[in-house]
């Protein structure tokens, strides 16, 4: 699973629970920004190695909300939060080939008149294959040259 997935999976989720006029902003815009409208970064991005051959993988999530009345954005924000939150709840599906779970609290600020809500999700998965065959088999301390017996 790619971050790109997580990111597509996370857009659409936010574009779900918010009301129809948000845009989603891809990168970083300067001012006006089209209000009302999300950001969402996902840093930074944690691998550990784990048991047989499998991978943790951490993200910290960071979504954005810059609401209509940039003057008057409390109660905006506030049922904003609250939408996002019940999205978020449950976890969510990236693509039918996973589904995330938050693993830590979901906190809400209001700086600037600005909303970020922010989160971790982690999960493991099996290291990729490299497709390449084995050379040589060892058992019991033996090469095995015939694959194809039972009495190796």
């Amino acid at each position: 699973m790619q971050i790109k997935q997580i990111q597509n999976a996370l857009t659409t989720l936010v574009l779900d629970a918010l009301p129809k006029g948000v845009k989603v902003l891809r990168q970083d815009v300067p001012e006006p920004l089209p209000r009302p409208c999300v950001k969402i970064d996902i840093l930074p991005f944690e691998v550990s190695p784990a048991c047989a051959g499998m991978r943790e993988y951490d993200i910290d999530v960071d979504i954005w909300y810059y609401p209509q009345d940039k003057n008057r954005p409390r109660d905006e924000c506030r049922q904003t939060a609250e939408m996002l939150t019940d999205a978020l709840v449950d976890g969510f599906d990236v693509g039918g080939e996973a589904w995330l779970q938050i693993t830590d609290d979901i906190s809400c600020d209001l700086s600037n008149g600005v909303l970020v809500l922010q989160f971790q999700i982690a999960w493991t998965a099996s290291a990729g294959e490299t497709g390449e065959l084995m050379e040589t088999l060892i058992l019991d301390k033996k090469e095995v040259t015939d694959y194809g017996s039972n009495n190796a």
